[in-house]
């Protein structure tokens, strides 16, 4: 699975991306185990 992390800040009623990145695999696996916990119902 690939991801990107992107930070951002609210400028108004816009977004402004303050950074943007290849996610490394600790994200990867957190995302991964939060995903599978959301759609458990949990």
């Amino acid at each position: 699975m690939a991801g990107i992390v992107v930070v951002y800040t609210w400028r108004g009623e816009k977004r402004r991306i303050i950074s943007a990145r290849k996610a490394n695999r600790n994200e990867r696996e957190t995302y991964r185990a939060w995903l599978e916990n959301h759609r458990a119902g949990g």
